[in-house]
């Protein structure tokens, strides 16, 4: 009966799907960063030239500022991993909440 219960109520969560996406979404942000470093090296790039159009300074300053607005990477990381803990966490109370309800009602049919 206690295996029956653990494989019913414990395997609907995927860990390999859940590896999978971590492994995504690390890849993802990665990439991210590197945008942001390419985008960073075109406004330096951009300001450091002697001769701007006005077309170019204009465009620069939008980029500057819409840099400015985003937050620093390692906070973004760090609330990543805050937000993931509490899914995690979410996921795992889950379970034990549907475990404990089957567990019940295999008690209320055995008595």
């Amino acid at each position: 009966v206690t295996s029956e219960l653990s494989l019913t109520s414990f395997g609907d969560v995927n860990t390999t799907q859940l590896r999978q996406d971590s492994t995504y979404l690390s890849s993802t942000l990665s990439n991210l960063l590197n945008l942001l470093q390419d985008l960073a090296n075109f406004v330096d790039t951009i300001q450091k030239k002697p001769k701007k159009t006005a077309q170019e300074d204009k465009i620069g300053r939008y980029l500057l500022d819409t840099m400015a607005a985003l937050p620093e990477p390692t906070g973004l990381e760090e609330d990543m991993q805050d937000r993931l803990q509490a899914l995690l966490m979410v996921i795992y109370l889950a379970n034990l909440t549907k475990f404990q309800m089957d567990v019940s009602d295999h008690i209320q049919l055995a008595g």
